[in-house]
């Protein structure tokens, strides 16, 4: 079954209602719904972006959302040495941006978004920024050291970690 749903608290309300009545379901990865205008062009909803966050930090934003093909159409002093940001950004370029807002700005911003219409299909957008580590060869591990050697508890944490291995 495909649910279609603006916003992340609609969403949320329905996912938790069915949990609750005993439905067993698995939620994918949210995807935008995009439209195509009278001449056939793709068009997707773009939101109005705004957020304050202090000086230092207004850098990394500006840079993190033009990655998300988001368009600046506002900044300005906001006071207490903080700045106000607007964006005119595509929908899907602002999925899962909150947590990452929040650690450039280590915690200081605070966002909010309204959608403000529907608009030309922006491209392609990046998605996962965060790679994994994957092994292609055999290695040979270590024993874990004790970092603090001395102390009460550093011979039975010693025996507790003989023979684990670092991989």
């Amino acid at each position: 079954m495909e649910v279609a749903g603006r916003g992340e608290l609609q969403l949320g309300i329905l996912i938790e209602t069915m949990r609750r009545e005993g439905f067993e379901l698995s939620v994918s990865r949210p995807k935008v719904l995009l439209d195509r205008d009278s001449s056939g062009e793709l068009l997707e909803p773009i939101e109005e972006w705004s957020s304050t966050s202090t000086k230092s930090t207004a850098g990394i934003v500006v840079q993190k959302l033009a990655e998300r093909k988001a368009e600046m159409t506002e900044m300005r002093p906001s006071g207490g040495g903080r700045v106000r940001l607007v964006f005119h950004a595509p929908t899907r370029g602002l999925i899962g941006y909150q947590g990452e807002l929040l650690t450039d700005t280590r915690g200081t911003a605070v966002m909010n978004r309204l959608f403000h219409d529907y608009g030309a299909y922006r491209g392609d957008i990046l998605g996962r920024r965060n790679g994994v580590l994957i092994s292609n060869d055999q290695g040979e591990g270590g024993r874990l050291r004790v970092v603090e050697p001395g102390g009460p508890r550093a011979d039975d944490d010693r025996a507790r970690l003989e023979g684990v291995i670092a991989a």
